[in-house]
């Protein structure tokens, strides 16, 4: 049974009430016949996704307890569980695996022509599909399951700390951050203190060859999120503080992207933040530059462009040429904390995704807080105008976990606490919510 609840309308999330303060049906959105909420009555946090060239979805991340998939359990341990899921076009469960270990946490998720390959976190003995053993400090694993099926492919390689899995073309890469030293098979890359991260970059060939890795020092470096291409250049973003990038002094944690070129030089490197915590998210190849999303608490300055501050926590949009200049860069006009976790493009137009708080105003329409934290959807063209956005909520708290583009619609995988609103049936509560938004 839900409490019925009043909701504010906005243009594109429009509500049909029974009576002044009843059920609420949205009829704003284009029906899914894909969207599910899943049950608990466990927890879990979605941490990447992916979707393969016949539309079929995968989530990585962390579970514990019970996540009831319908036709399947995602159960954690006593223990750290990772996961990987697969979901159909429509919203089934394909196949699942989970490891679990004093501490995991799957990171990222990549599919190639016959495998999925997941990167995340381990320590110490992990006990899988696909078991392995680290040592005391924390390391990357790299695990290949068989796209079909979902069968391990092993052995599972190990490295350092990563945050990130990409390819494009035979170019495949990992990004992330290490302390002390690492080697992908070229050399030992620069040694940190035993008290600070260095970020790093390797990419490796269709063998699984290292073609080059690449360091980023200077400061205590965390690279969150990267993308290959298809001719073995790279960008990696993340966040660094209590040193510099590019002469520019860290104050506090600050935005850091980096661009390599296809030998893994480093074309450049852009160092940005305001008084307060900043930090780049995701980032996402557009024509021979890069699109960057992240937040930002006081006023920002990135490239030499002015964000005023708007809110207690306020997110960017910017668009990078390959140089590393800011071509143009877009704050969100929203009242309270907005956050941006997922950006991809398709068509020319740029899809961002994320979670506020409280009002947000964009192309033209208000979208007002149902409750807790709300999703957004919003669209922007090549010069940054806004295009379109749509919003998903209820009465408690929706989180983005992994947004996947297919000619132009966005599919959403949300991590929920209480009750929530994803289609036309009305209200419901899960853990775990999927849908699409067409746009």
């Amino acid at each position: 049974m839900f409490a019925p609840r009043c909701l504010s309308v906005s243009a594109f999330v429009l509500a049909l009430f029974m009576g002044a303060c009843g059920y609420v049906q949205l009829v704003g959105f284009v029906p899914d016949e894909g969207a599910r909420v899943f049950a608990g009555p466990g927890s879990l946090f979605v941490a990447g996704s992916a979707t393969d060239a016949d539309g079929n979805h995968y989530l990585v991340g962390r579970v514990e307890g019970v996540v009831d998939l319908g036709s399947m359990q995602l159960e954690g341990g006593t223990d750290e569980t990772a996961f990987v899921v697969s979901f159909s076009p429509s919203g089934s469960p394909r196949w699942l695996q989970t490891w679990s270990g004093s501490f995991s946490l799957a990171t990222s998720v990549d599919v190639r022509a016959d495998r999925v390959v997941v990167t995340g976190y381990m320590r110490g003995p992990i006990s899988g599909p696909i078991p392995v053993t680290t040592g005391g400090r924390q390391e990357l694993f790299v695990f290949d399951f068989e796209r079909e099926s979902g069968a391990p492919m092993p052995p599972a390689r190990t490295y350092a700390s990563a945050k990130s899995i990409a390819s494009a073309g035979v170019f495949s890469m990992l990004s992330g951050h290490y302390v002390g030293s690492v080697d992908f098979g070229l050399g030992m890359l620069p040694a940190s203190s035993p008290v600070s991260d260095y970020g790093f970059v390797a990419v490796f060939d269709s063998l699984g060859e290292a073609v080059w890795s690449e360091a980023v020092a200077g400061a205590d470096v965390l690279l969150n999120a990267a993308f290959v291409r298809a001719d073995g250049s790279a960008v990696a973003a993340g966040v660094y503080s209590d040193g510099t990038i590019n002469g520019r002094p860290a104050e506090g944690g600050d935005g850091v992207v980096v661009g390599f070129g296809s030998d893994g030089s480093t074309e450049f490197e852009l160092g940005f933040g305001a008084t307060g915590a900043d930090q780049v998210i995701a980032v996402a190849p557009y024509e021979d530059g890069a699109i960057i999303v992240g937040f930002y608490e006081g006023d920002l300055n990135i490239g030499g462009v002015d964000l005023a501050s708007r809110g207690e926590r306020d997110t960017f949009v910017a668009r990078l040429g390959r140089g590393g200049e800011v071509v143009w860069a877009r704050s969100l006009d929203g009242t309270g904390r907005e956050i941006l976790r997922e950006v991809a493009v398709e068509g020319g137009r740029i899809y961002v995704a994320g979670t506020f708080d409280d009002e947000l105003r964009f192309a033209g329409d208000v979208f007002p807080s149902m409750g807790g934290d709300d999703v957004m959807v919003l669209v922007f063209d090549a010069d940054g105008g806004e295009v379109a956005g749509q919003q998903l909520g209820g009465a408690g708290d929706e989180m983005v976990g992994g947004m996947q583009l297919q000619g132009g619609q966005a599919w959403l995988a949300l991590v929920l606490s209480g009750e929530t609103v994803l289609d036309e049936s009305g209200p419901q509560e899960g853990v775990l919510g999927l849908r699409t938004l067409s746009f």
